[in-house]
C-alpha cells in the first residue's frame, strides 16, 4: 500500500515549485511517437483455466521501451462481463512477475 506525506486533500491540490525543463512536450512527444512506431498489440492467452477456479488468470504481453516485450498477469473474476475497477502492481527491475495472484491483495 502507498504511503503518501501529505493528507489527500493537500495532495489534490499540490503543484510542485520545480520549474518545468526547457524540451519537456518534445521529449514525451517525441519519445511517445517511437514507442507507438514499433508496438506491438497486447497478446492474452488463457492461463491455467483449471486451477484458478473463481478467478481467470491471463498471460499477458504489451510492448515496453524500444518494442520489448513485457509480460504480465491479468486477473479477474470468472464469469464476469462487466467492466470492474483494479489494481496495477510494477514489481520493479529484476523483481520478476512470479505466479498470477502472488502479489493480489
Amino acid at each position: 500500500m502507498p504511503v503518501y506525506d501529505l493528507p489527500l486533500e493537500e495532495l489534490r491540490s499540490h503543484r510542485t515549485a520545480a520549474p518545468e525543463p526547457a524540451g519537456l512536450d518534445e521529449f514525451w512527444r517525441r519519445s511517445l511517437d517511437e514507442a507507438r512506431a514499433v508496438a506491438n498489440e497486447p497478446a492474452l492467452e488463457r492461463h491455467a483455466p483449471a486451477t484458478y477456479g473463481a478467478r481467470e488468470a491471463w498471460d499477458v504481453t504489451f510492448s515496453g521501451a524500444g518494442g520489448d516485450p513485457i509480460k504480465a498477469w491479468y486477473l479477474r473474476p470468472a464469469d464476469v462481463a462487466a467492466e470492474l475497477p483494479c489494481r496495477v502492481a510494477f514489481v520493479g527491475y529484476g523483481g520478476g512477475r512470479d505466479l498470477p495472484g502472488s502479489n493480489a491483495l
